[in-house]
This record gives C-alpha cells, structure tokens and sequence, in this order.
C-alpha cells in the first residue's frame, strides 16, 4: 500500500501523521460515500497507530485514505516522508 508520513511540530514537539491507502478492494467493500465517516476505517486507523505506538514507541496520528491520494512516482524516487516543521 502507499503511505505518506507527514512529521509537523506543534508546541516545541515533533508530530507524526501517517496515511496510509486502504486497498481498492477495501474502498469498495466501504462505499464512497461512507467511507470517510466509517466506523470500520476509524477502528483501523486505531489499530495502525497501537501498532505504531508499540513498535516505535511514538504516538501517531493515523488517517486511511482513498486509493490513488498518496503520493506516486513521477519517473524518480517516491516522496513519502514531508516534513513541514520550520526549522
């Protein structure tokens, strides 16, 4: 699946965003139109971050997106972390 980490700093402290692509399949199986309201997709993101939270020992923010919202290679080396921290 394609993902982006988008890391910002709030306060004097660093935050991490991921998102990650759910599968066509899964957006499907969803519906469009409830699919950003979902309870299923919510208790995903949920379980992405524990399992973020316990492999990293960092607290994420995680936020399932459509297929196709996450960055592509353009002929070169995908993109995936961005960091807007100001530095």
């Amino acid at each position: 699946p394609h993902y982006r980490l988008i890391v910002t700093r709030e306060n004097r402290l660093d935050t991490l965003h991921v998102q990650s692509e759910v599968t066509p399949a899964y957006f499907a199986a969803i519906g469009a139109s409830e699919f950003p309201t979902s309870t299923a997709v919510q208790q995903l993101a949920a379980q992405i971050q524990g399992i973020l939270r316990d492999a990293l020992g960092l607290n994420t923010t995680v936020e399932m997106v459509a297929p196709g919202e996450a960055p592509r290679s353009e002929g070169g080396k995908i993109k995936r972390i961005e960091d807007r921290r100001s530095l």
